[in-house]
Parts: structure tokens; sequence; C-alpha cells
């Protein structure tokens, strides 16, 4: 089996690692992270399932999205709900074989949806000095079983990328607003800039005129 190969780990991280950063590289927004790598994570992990979780810090929440149909759907947890929750919570990683044993697994997804969920990792999504980003979570090995000391490090090295992907977006997001605030301010000064100019303008002329006529003439003129 694969998890007894050291060599086939190894291989199978560094293919990973290839693929996700050649996705991430040509990715821009949360939009594709959530549905182009995304996808690409169960692939990689041989999992049934994977979702990526973000942390709400004004709400204490953690947030997905999912696409039903055309339509993408939000999904928000509090922190400490379910696996994810959990691990969120306590900055901990969480590796379970059968989520039905455990009582911190909430079943009300598979109830609506008629999916079996067994075997569930969730990783927290951590900065360097330890701000939490999110949580990363796959479900049901398809190889069977749970998931092994192999794909939990392969998990690992998946949600650092991934961590890093998602300060770029915050970061390129956070660029995107300062530009479209820099566009509103700099309309605005454009516009202030006008009104003085044009005012000045109508000073300039109207010193000039003696009578009432040649000032609303003067005043015309300008505007």
């Amino acid at each position: 089996s694969m998890e007894s190969e050291p060599g086939g780990a190894l291989e199978r991280q560094l293919n990973a690692v290839r693929g996700i950063g050649e996705l991430l590289a040509s990715s821009i927004g949360l939009e594709s992270l959530f549905n182009r790598i995304m996808p690409q994570v169960s692939v990689l992990m041989g999992a049934e399932l994977s979702t990526l979780y973000l942390y709400d810090e004004s709400t204490n929440e953690i947030w997905s999205q999912a696409l039903e149909g055309d339509v993408h759907k939000e999904i928000r947890l509090p922190v400490g709900s379910g696996i994810a929750g959990w691990a969120a919570e306590h900055r901990t990683l969480v590796n379970i074989a059968d989520a039905y044993e455990d009582n911190r697994f909430n079943p009300s997804f598979d109830k609506k949806s008629g999916f079996q969920t067994r075997a569930v990792a969730a990783t927290p999504l951590k900065t360097r000095d330890g701000r939490l980003l999110g949580v990363l979570q796959v479900i049901n090995n398809k190889r069977g079983g749970p998931f092994f000391e192999e794909d939990i490090a392969l998990l690992e090295t998946i949600a650092s990328q991934v961590c890093h992907a998602i300060e770029n977006v915050t970061l390129s997001q956070q660029i995107i607003d300062q530009n479209v605030e820099l566009k509103k301010a700099r309309a605005r000064a454009e516009q202030r800039s006008n009104d003085l100019d044009l005012l000045y303008q109508l000073e300039q002329g109207t010193a000039g005129a003696t009578t009432v006529d040649e000032l609303v003439e003067t005043f015309l003129n300008q505007t």
C-alpha cells in the first residue's frame, strides 16, 4: 500500500505541491479558491469531498461556499460547531476514522443530502503568527479506512499553500477595495479643484464689472 512506501508518499506530496502551486499562480480571488482549487484538493487527497472554510472574525464563524447548480450557497458554522468548527476553536488538527462515533460530528448535512460521512480530517489554517484564517477539511478516504499518516502530511502541505493563497487573495481584495476608494477620492478632489477654479474665474471676471448687466453677462459666460 502507498502509506508504506516513503518514496511514493514523497512523490505524491511533491506532485501535489506542484499541481496546486500552478493552480494558485493562475487563480485570482476567492471564487477560484472555492471552485478551482478545492476540487483539486479532493483529487490529490484521494478524498470524496474537500471543503475550505474561511474564518469570519467579526461573527466568530467559519464559512464556506458551495455550488448548487448555478447558485453559490454560503454555509456558516459557529466556531466550535461540528468537526471543522472544533478544529477552528482549538486550532488543532482532527483525524477521525468514523464520524458517527465522534460526538463533535453534526450529521445534518448527511441527513439532507443522503451522503455518508465516514473518515474526516480537518486542519486549521493559520498565519505564521498564529492568526486563524480558516479550516481545510477532507471527507472519506477513497482508498478505504481512515486518512493515514501520509495523507495527513499531504493535507498539512496543501494547507500551508492554501494559507498563502488566502493571505494573497485577502491582500489583493484589499488592494482592489483601496483602488476603488482611491478613485472615488481622486474624483472628489478633481471636482473640488474644478469648483475652486470656477469660483476663481468668476471672481476675476466679475471684479471688472461696473453694472449689473455686465456682472450677469460675465457670470453667464463663465458658467
